[in-house]
């Protein structure tokens, strides 16, 4: 849980993470790679606005 959470704090502190906007005005869509144990991971998506996370979407 930790890593998680650390990775998502490194994506929504780095600008290069933002993809593109959010649904809601004023978000941003960020995301960032979560890997996994077997060398397989997941993209991890979520939409922020004002600090505050809004959806978490695995893909």
């Amino acid at each position: 849980m930790i890593k998680v959470t650390r990775l998502l704090n490194e994506a929504y502190n780095n600008p290069l993470s933002i993809v593109g906007p959010g649904a809601v005005p004023g978000s941003n869509l960020r995301e960032f790679y979560l890997p996994g144990v077997t060398g397989t991971g997941s993209k991890i998506q979520f939409v922020e606005l004002n600090g505050k996370v809004l959806t978490i979407i695995a893909k």
